[in-house]
């Protein structure tokens, strides 16, 4: 029955890109779409109920518990960086192309070890400095040692689905992740409707409790592929991750900025009501990005022809900016009425979010041609390099005065950053086609 939808799938894709490019798909194209399906089908059902559980939530809990679950989120996602280290990235691109299982279970092996010792060193510093780093980010106690214990589960959640990626185990991949979200929605009922439990620390118990049980079931998985130690392939994987700690702590950190300063200048009630907007602009897109991502890294990292895939990402980018908008303002604007009469609606905002949550979409996949490639990679490092600098001291002058401390002035920097993002992923690309016009 899959077999059947996808290769119909396929052949109604097959007509699309004729239409559009006027040449048929290459080999790389079709095998990229026909994962497609499994891919779509796990995270298409995790997503709604993992969807549906946020809303519940953000009706529950109300923009300020709901602002303070957001925060955890962001404290964790800073933390997972010196604990995953970029392995996730550099094990999808070593996996995929290494040339016997050895190898495979070599590099898979190396870089699990690695982020066990990570997690653990960064368990005691964190349990070392808790007073500091509850300052630093004006969180409580209680803040930091919940978002370490969910950071330390969402390294291991993305390396470990980054090894069930790179052996193209997308079915399973599908099936657990579904799951996953069903274990979250099953303790988020118990506790918010059968324990009457009104607290954001069981939404985050419910959350933490879904990436465990997903952790545990890849592991089984894999557990036939952990093999020794072997230097040479920790050699390569550091080689490979000084860059990718580099990037990855770049892009955690502008990520989650604005989230930051939003919490620290604004309280965790706007910041509430910012991240209601974020969540429904970007629900569809951060899902088909995940869901074309989750086969287009292990593919682009063994393609040749990388100068065609910018060319069509290009070309799709400009076609679809206007409808895909409006079609993710008109799904952002019905969710958030979802949320309760206390997230104020504006259809503005959603318009202007909907705009800066399309534009991730090409940026996201000219992120993944350019981590495919060493040499376009070292120069994305240097670009990205003084960026976090230029948005904390931008949104640390503006928020922190009180004549320019609002909700607008936080979506212009905001939209800033995803401008100049676009902008510098497309830039560093043109080497791509540069060096293709070279060779002809």
């Amino acid at each position: 029955m899959i077999s059947k939808i996808r290769n119909g799938f396929i052949n109604i894709l097959e007509i699309l890109h004729l239409r559009i490019f006027g040449h048929k798909m290459s080999y790389e194209m079709k095998k990229f779409i026909g994962h497609l399906p499994w891919s779509f089908l796990g995270l298409f059902f995790s997503s709604l109920i993992l969807f549906s559980v946020n809303i519940l939530a953000g009706r529950i809990l109300g923009p300020e518990s709901y602002g303070k679950y957001n925060l955890v989120l962001v404290v964790a996602s800073i933390m997972a960086i010196p604990i995953l280290l970029g392995l996730d990235i550099t094990s999808i691109k070593y996996i995929s192309n290494a040339k016997n299982q050895l190898d495979k279970n070599k590099y898979l092996s190396n870089s699990f070890r690695i982020a066990v010792f990570s997690s653990f060193t960064v368990f005691v510093l964190v349990a070392t400095f808790y007073l500091k780093i509850s300052e630093i980010f004006g969180v409580s106690i209680e803040i930091v040692f919940v978002a370490l214990i969910f950071s330390i589960l969402l390294s291991f959640k993305n390396l470990l689905d980054s090894f069930i990626k790179s052996f193209h185990f997308f079915r399973f991949q599908a099936i657990v992740r579904i799951v996953e979200s069903s274990v979250v929605i099953f303790l988020f009922f118990y506790f918010f409707y059968f324990l009457k439990k009104n607290e954001y620390e069981f939404y985050l118990i419910s959350s933490i409790s879904g990436a465990a049980v997903l952790c545990g079931v890849y592991l089984f998985r894999i557990r036939k592929n952990i093999i020794g130690w072997d230097k040479e392939k920790v050699e390569e994987i550091f080689h490979y991750s000084k860059t990718t700690i580099i990037l990855a702590c770049i892009l955690m950190i502008m990520n989650s900025m604005d989230k930051i300063f939003i919490g620290k200048f604004l309280g965790v009630h706007l910041l509430g009501i910012y991240s209601a907007y974020f969540t429904v602009s970007m629900i569809f897109i951060s899902q088909v990005v995940l869901m074309l991502g989750n086969v287009f890294f292990p593919m682009i990292s063994s393609a040749e022809n990388k100068y065609a895939v910018v060319k069509k990402i290009d070309r799709l980018g400009i076609i679809f900016f206007i409808p895909g908008t409006l079609v993710i303002a008109t799904c952002a604007f019905l969710m958030l009425k979802l949320y309760g009469k206390e997230f104020q609606l504006n259809q503005w905002y959603i318009i202007w979010f909907s705009a800066l949550s399309f534009l991730q979409i090409p940026s996201d996949f000219y992120r993944n041609v350019i981590s495919s490639e060493n040499r376009l990679y070292a120069k994305m490092k240097k670009a990205f390099f003084v960026i976090p600098i230029i948005f904390f001291s931008l949104y640390y002058l503006v928020l922190s005065s009180n004549a320019t401390r609002n909700f607008f002035n936080a979506i212009l920097i905001y939209s800033i950053y995803v401008l100049s993002y676009l902008f510098i992923t497309r830039f560093i690309c043109r080497d791509i086609i540069s060096y293709n016009n070279l060779k002809q």
